[in-house]
């Protein structure tokens, strides 16, 4: 990743320009340390070079002053000429691998700490997000009374007996239950009466048949036996109460 690059991300990601000055001078402060780390190495190298030449100056001389040297014999004339030996090139110092590829690894890794932080702390400071209500189909909300629990059962109700609620359906209901909710009936006590009913819509007579059923008072009697006579025989009583 270039500095540049680097400076993009910060931005998109809305570090403030004091944590942009701060990535950057860390990654003047790491390049410099490599510089000076390769320097240093070089320099190294490069006597270590120089001693190597001396040495070997020194050892050629000392050979040549007191042995006297033959020429090498010729190979024979059936065998191949012999392959002159090669020195190989010297193996690069530990310093300067090591400066070569630590010093860029730690800069970055200072650099992607410092970034992590940055994210952190404008996650922070960031509002966290409001729910949102859901949006109802063809903006028909639940009506007043309703609950968005009770309302979404009642639609997902409609979907299933494969009668989707429509705009006038929905003015259609929304009337019905501002014209005969009462305190017995509340808005979302009808509601949940279609669906447990398997119902799409109602009407308020199926309201009060039910409420009949639940609360009709039961007829009492003196006699044990709940006998009522029919109008007109009231002073008749049946033969088996006289035994």
């Amino acid at each position: 990743m270039s500095l540049a690059a680097l400076i993009r991300d910060m931005a998109a990601v809305g570090a403030p320009a004091e944590a942009i000055a701060l990535a950057v001078e860390a990654i003047e402060r790491a390049q410099a340390q490599v510089d000076t780390t390769r320097a240093a190495a070089a320099e190294r190298q490069r006597r270590k070079r120089a001693r190597d030449r001396d040495t070997s100056r020194d050892s050629h001389a000392t050979v040549t002053g007191h042995v006297t040297l033959e020429p090498s014999p010729s190979p024979p004339p059936l065998l191949s000429p012999q392959t002159p030996q090669t020195t190989p090139p010297p193996l690069p110092h530990p310093d300067t691998i090591r400066a070569h590829t630590r010093g860029p690894q730690i800069g970055w890794i200072v650099l992607a700490v410092i970034v992590e932080a940055c994210r952190a702390q404008i996650a922070a400071q960031r509002p966290k997000p409001v729910a949102v209500k859901a949006r109802w189909q063809r903006n028909m909300p639940p009506p007043p009374g309703v609950t968005d629990d009770q309302w979404a059962g009642f639609v997902a109700h409609r979907l299933a007996k494969r009668s989707p609620l429509t705009p006038r359906a929905y003015d259609l209901l929304t009337g019905k239950l501002a014209r005969y909710a009462t305190d017995l009936w509340p808005p979302g006590a009808i509601i949940d009466t279609i669906v447990e009913r398997g119902w799409t819509s109602f009407e308020h007579t199926w309201l009060s048949k039910i409420t009949d059923t639940d609360h009709a008072p039961r007829p009492r009697h003196d006699r044990s036996s709940g006998w009522t006579p029919r109008p007109g025989m009231e002073g008749v009583e049946p033969a088996y109460l006289d035994d």
